[in-house]
C-alpha cells in the first residue's frame, strides 16, 4: 500500500468513525467507544476481533454467538440460540455426546452405566460395543442409570464448582459413540477422579446425601449413590497407581452390553 493511500484511508476513518488512529505525527481524532457503524455502547468492548475453532457438528455455525469461525464481529446481532429450551444433558444426548439418564428413566429403555480403568482412549474404545463387564474388565464398577450428567453434579459437590461450570470446563467428555442411540464412551473428568481419590470412607454417606439432593440427580436414593461411591473411590486409587484414566460407558438395556 502506498503512503498516499494509507494516509487517505486513515483520514477517512477518522472523519467517519471518530476513533483515535496512530499516524506518523501521533494519535489524531476524538475517541469513540464503539465502531462507526453501530451506536455507542459503553458496556461493549472496543474490539471487532474474530476467531473461533472449526466444529462441523456445532448447531450455530459461523454465528457471533458461537465458537466456530466467523467474520461477523462480536456484538453484531447474529446467530441462533441453538440450545434455547434444552438442558445440557438433553443437548449432549441429541448431539451424540452422551446420554441423559433423566431422559430415559421410566421408559422401556433405561440407561445402564459402568466405569472402568484403561491406559488410553484407544484401549477403552475396545469395550465400546459390549461394555467393560462383558469385555472381561475385572475392575469395572456398575453405576446403574447414572450418566455424565449425574457425575458432573458429583464433581460439583466435591469441588464446590457449579455443575454448569464443570460441564464447560473442557475436561473429559465423549470419546466415542457407536451411534446416536449409543453405546457411549466418555472419559471421566480428571478433577472428579482426583476429588474421588481424596474422599475418606467416613465421608461417603454425607457426600452421597448431598449428591442425591442435586437438581441433576433425579429419583436416585442416597443409599444407592453411597453404594456407588465406595467402589469408585477405590477404583480411582487403582487407576492412579497404574497411571490410567477412568471411563464411563453407558448403553440402553436392549444393546449387547445388557447384563
Amino acid at each position: 500500500m502506498t503512503g498516499w493511500l494509507r494516509r487517505t484511508l486513515r483520514r477517512w476513518r477518522v472523519r467517519r468513525c471518530g476513533v483515535h488512529v496512530q499516524g506518523e505525527g501521533g494519535i489524531t481524532g476524538p475517541r469513540q467507544r464503539s465502531e462507526c457503524d453501530v451506536p455507542t455502547d459503553r458496556a461493549v468492548a472496543r474490539t471487532r476481533a474474530t476467531g473461533g475453532v472449526p466444529d462441523p457438528a456445532a448447531p450455530d455455525q459461523h454465528s457471533s454467538t458461537g465458537t466456530t469461525p466467523t467474520e461477523t464481529f462480536v456484538g453484531r446481532v447474529a446467530g441462533d440460540d441453538a440450545w434455547s429450551g434444552e438442558t445440557g444433558a438433553e443437548t449432549r444426548a441429541e448431539a451424540g455426546r452422551g446420554p441423559s439418564s433423566a431422559g430415559w428413566r421410566g421408559r422401556a429403555e433405561p440407561v445402564l452405566g459402568e466405569i472402568f480403568p484403561a491406559a488410553s482412549d484407544a484401549a477403552a474404545v475396545h469395550h465400546l460395543d459390549l461394555g467393560p463387564f462383558v469385555g472381561g474388565v475385572a475392575d469395572a464398577v456398575a453405576v446403574g442409570e447414572l450418566t455424565s450428567l449425574e457425575f458432573d453434579a458429583l464433581q460439583s459437590v466435591l469441588t464446590g464448582v457449579s455443575a454448569r461450570d464443570v460441564l464447560g470446563s473442557g475436561e473429559g467428555g465423549l470419546v466415542r459413540a457407536a451411534s446416536d442411540t449409543g453405546p457411549w464412551l466418555s472419559r471421566v473428568r480428571p478433577r472428579l477422579v482426583a476429588a474421588l481419590a481424596g474422599v475418606d470412607a467416613a465421608e461417603v454417606d454425607r457426600i452421597a446425601d448431598r449428591w442425591a439432593r442435586q437438581d441433576e440427580v433425579e429419583d436416585v436414593p442416597a443409599g444407592t449413590l453411597a453404594a456407588v461411591l465406595g467402589p469408585l473411590r477405590e477404583l480411582t486409587r487403582t487407576a492412579g497407581d497404574r497411571g490410567w484414566h477412568l471411563y464411563l460407558w453407558n448403553t440402553l438395556r436392549d444393546t449387547p452390553g445388557e447384563p
